[in-house]
């Protein structure tokens, strides 16, 4: 039986897609070049599966750097690798403004990012490296990354094979005030430390980093923070003291992606938002908050919004590819029948795979998961998705031999020329000569 031995790992830099969301996603001009960093996991096996091989498209949660799913990814193939599926390559970025690339972009970036950004990011990568990554390929996204593979499946629908989202950020309200908000924890957050090994010993007694595996755990002290630079990034001058550390993803890049001011909002007293649609093009119109939670006065306008998850939520309907859904049981992110929502949802509408009813939309809950079970439960995680994944594979290959069975048959002229159910069905009628 096949069994998956190491990654060989390699790092690319390219640039990120042309023209951002938001003006203000760059420092400078808004022709700035931002970069990527790019990761490709290649599996080594010590027997190659029998099976034809996928290309995996990765996308991390907001904060947490690309490498710390990589014991996910260990996990995942090794699995694959027993129902004889040969994984070719899992690629993954760091958003432009987070991790690595947040680092190859220091001195470029602006204070407003968007996620829609990155849903381009990957199509660039896509296209860069097209003919390094074979088909079928698939997505799996955790978190914020989970919109963002959504927002790219519906531009490009017959991108992806199959998607795995990971408590996906897609819902109908991005943005509770009322409720707590991970932008809370993160703008009032520690991000500096005297010296790495002080660093460690934070975190080692907070209680999210306590529940994660030890190895995302060493991947974070890794990857999750950086030694302090000055304002020309040269190393600090310490005099043989440890160098300080903080945060490689900056607590103000993260808040950014988790909400976005709309300070010029305005609501009249019928409840009426009015918006600057410059610079809030997508505010939700219907995101007036109300005293007491009652559909009455007071009202008021909202300070902060994230347009995103909530655009992507209705864009639901319209995904074409068949889509796992993974869930923790004791995630804060979904309330009052949300998960229930995203997987009735998906697919339903115009241009979409036909929905759970056709089979095209599953869903797991993992008992005790949290929000960030990849972290807590990388092998929890992969073997929920093993099967699905298997099934989908079969499913491709099974399409792709009909689909060229016939096409190789055909004439040149056949695949080129007007056939002739165009002339016979169409009603199409010759114009009179002039």
């Amino acid at each position: 039986m096949p069994a998956f031995q190491k990654f060989n790992i390699s790092t690319f830099q390219i640039d990120g897609q042309h023209i951002r969301e938001y003006a203000r996603a760059t420092a400078g001009r808004q022709e700035d070049v931002l970069k990527l960093e790019v990761k490709r996991y290649n599996p080594v096996y010590d027997l190659e599966p029998r099976g034809g091989g996928i290309t995996i498209v990765a996308t991390h949660g907001n904060g947490f750097p690309k490498e710390l799913y990589e014991p996910l990814w260990e996990s995942l193939v090794n699995g694959l690798a027993k129902r004889e599926l040969k994984v070719n390559g899992i690629w993954i970025a760091d958003v432009a403004s987070q991790g690595q690339s947040g680092l190859l972009n220091r001195g470029k970036l602006g204070n407003d990012p968007s996620g829609f950004d990155h849903s381009r990011d990957l199509l660039q990568m896509i296209n860069h490296f097209r003919h390094e990554m074979t088909r079928p390929l698939f997505g799996i996204g955790h978190s914020m990354g989970g919109c963002h593979l959504a927002n790219l499946a519906n531009f490009h629908p017959r991108l992806f094979s199959g998607l795995v989202l990971i408590e996906p950020v897609i819902q109908i309200t991005a943005y509770d005030p009322s409720g707590p908000t991970p932008a809370s924890t993160t703008i009032f957050r520690r991000d500096t430390w005297p010296s790495r090994a002080e660093a460690e010993t934070a975190f080692r007694k907070s209680a999210l980093y306590k529940q994660w595996h030890p190895k995302v755990f060493d991947l974070w002290m890794k990857y999750g923070i950086v030694d302090v630079v000055d304002h020309d990034l040269k190393q600090l001058d310490t005099a043989g003291r440890p160098t300080p550390v903080t945060l490689t993803t900056t607590k103000h890049q993260e808040s950014f992606l988790y909400v976005r001011p709309c300070d010029e909002a305005r609501v009249d007293a019928t409840g009426r938002l009015s918006m600057n649609h410059e610079s809030t093009p997508d505010l939700d119109p219907h995101l007036v908050l109300h005293g007491s939670n009652q559909k009455t006065p007071p009202f008021w306008a909202p300070k902060f919004y994230r347009p995103e998850p909530t655009i992507t939520f209705h864009q639901l309907p319209h995904l074409r590819p068949p889509t796992l859904f993974i869930f923790g049981d004791a995630s804060n992110v979904y309330r009052n029948g949300a998960r229930e929502d995203l997987v009735a949802n998906t697919g339903t509408g115009y241009g979409g795979s036909g929905g759970a009813a056709a089979g095209k939309v599953a869903s797991v809950v993992l008992p005790d998961g949290a929000h960030t079970v990849p972290m807590v439960s990388p092998e929890q995680v992969a073997k929920s998705m093993h099967d699905w994944l298997a099934e989908r594979v079969e499913e491709c290959c099974l399409a792709e031999a009909e689909f060229y069975v016939n096409w190789d048959q055909k004439s040149s002229d056949e695949k080129t020329k007007l056939g002739p159910f165009w002339i016979e069905n169409g009603n199409f009628k010759r114009p009179p000569k002039l």
